[in-house]
């Protein structure tokens, strides 16, 4: 018989979660206003890109993107930390990889903002919304796989059917690789709102592990007479094997 040491963490979620959900409805409205404030806007010809066009709402456009951008990405770094002392070694490969393509991402969605889809710096302005799209795609997956196939490390309980739908960011990796394929103004702006409306929804999964134990559990094992000697005050967790 073993011991983990448990530290209560006392919050119910974390900071950055907050960041995420404000972060969504920066972008959600800030988009919103710039639609508005665009001359004649046609949800049904124009995409999210044309926002960058005219002067009457690039301005909200690019504080917008710049806005969603700078908050993910602290979130991003905050869930790997998260994670890092939840998962084993062997997720550390699905870890990074949906980290650090969200972080490219998120830079990316500045650089979309700040080159318009003007002729002047249109090739520039698609290599980066590319490159956001792509990023986003790999990095929705990878965090699916990470929530499926480590649920049990992480002590989730329960299994929901949704946790499988960021599988169908994979065919819209192939969607995103070429954008010429985006015929619809519509389902562009659909795809991209769920997207952010499914990431909070995954980053509240993985903070659920917070809610559920409100603890933290060290990775290293001490016999009891170990344990209580660093801390008396510290609650024990019992380890069999």
């Amino acid at each position: 018989m073993y011991y983990q040491i448990v530290y209560d963490k006392g919050n119910r979620y974390p900071i950055t979660f907050t960041m995420a959900k404000i972060a969504a409805a920066i972008f959600i409205i800030g988009t919103s206003i710039a639609m508005l404030t665009y001359p004649n806007y046609d949800h049904s010809k124009l995409y999210f890109s044309d926002l960058g066009r005219k002067k009457e709402s690039s301005g909200w456009f690019i504080i917008t993107l710049s806005l969603t951008a700078l908050l993910f990405i602290p979130v991003f770094i905050g869930l790997y930390q998260y994670l890092h002392d939840f998962l084993p070694a062997t997720a550390s490969r699905f870890l990074r990889l949906s980290i650090g393509t969200g972080m490219l991402s998120m830079v990316s969605l500045i650089f979309v903002g700040i080159f318009p889809a003007n002729p002047s710096t249109k090739y520039l302005h698609n290599i980066f919304a590319g490159q956001f799209f792509i990023g986003l795609g790999v990095t929705m997956t990878s965090l699916t796989l990470v929530l499926l196939l480590y649920q049990r490390q992480m002590e989730l309980s329960d299994r929901r059917p949704e946790d499988n739908l960021g599988f169908i960011f994979i065919p819209l990796i192939i969607l995103f690789s070429n954008l010429s394929l985006w015929y619809s103004p519509w389902l562009q702006k659909l795809i991209v709102y769920v997207s952010l409306v499914y990431l909070l929804y995954m980053l509240e999964r993985f903070y659920q592990i917070r809610v559920d134990k409100r603890v933290f559990y060290t990775k290293e094992r001490f016999t009891r007479e170990e344990a209580i000697s660093f801390d008396q005050s510290l609650v024990l967790c019992r380890i069999n094997f």
